[in-house]
């Protein structure tokens, strides 16, 4: 199973089908809900579907099994996660950290790093800021702990634009 076609608001599940067994059922909810309601996953005839209406830069889980041909049931439950794309920004732009909505449309990828990317006020700031942490509440680090992370906002420039200017406080 693959997610292919990932935008902010709609994405396509595509898997391979048995030769024997052409009707899958599939159920897409956000990562965040504990426990589904398998009851409203929908039938599929084919080894495609085109999700819409998703909301941007949300994490979703897909749950995937194909239906007996002979009528015995169901196979195991396939699942799959992905994350929706944020909408870009349009220029001119402009982020202080401050606007919890415009904080979601960051995508932060840390894994299990030790140092890691924050959004927020740490320890001793006023202000919110984006930061690198290793307690998740203040901007200290482990320099001895090097890891690969990212934190990242697309901003959508203008095809007829000539120069751009970036500029940015840093500490």
């Amino acid at each position: 199973m693959a997610v292919e076609n990932i935008t902010a608001t709609y994405a396509d599940i595509v898997w391979n089908n048995d030769a024997a067994e052409n009707t899958c059922e599939i159920l897409v909810v956000p990562s965040n809900v504990l426990n589904p309601d398998f009851s409203t996953a929908i039938q599929v005839d084919t080894n495609f579907y085109h999700l819409t209406d998703l909301s941007d830069n949300t994490s979703y889980t897909v749950y995937l099994r194909t239906v007996c041909s002979n009528g015995n049931g169901y196979s195991d439950w396939a699942i799959f996660n992905f994350i929706s794309l944020s909408a870009p920004a349009q220029i001119p732009y402009f982020c202080d950290f401050e606007d919890a909505e415009e904080n979601k449309s960051w995508t932060i990828l840390n894994a299990t790093a030790v140092n890691r990317w924050n959004i927020g006020k740490p320890t001793g700031y006023a202000d919110s800021v984006l930061f690198i942490t290793n307690t998740g509440i203040d901007a200290t680090y482990t320099i001895n702990a090097p890891a690969t992370v990212w934190a990242y906002r697309d901003i959508q420039f203008g095809a007829n634009a000539v120069e751009y200017e970036l500029t940015f406080n840093w500490k």
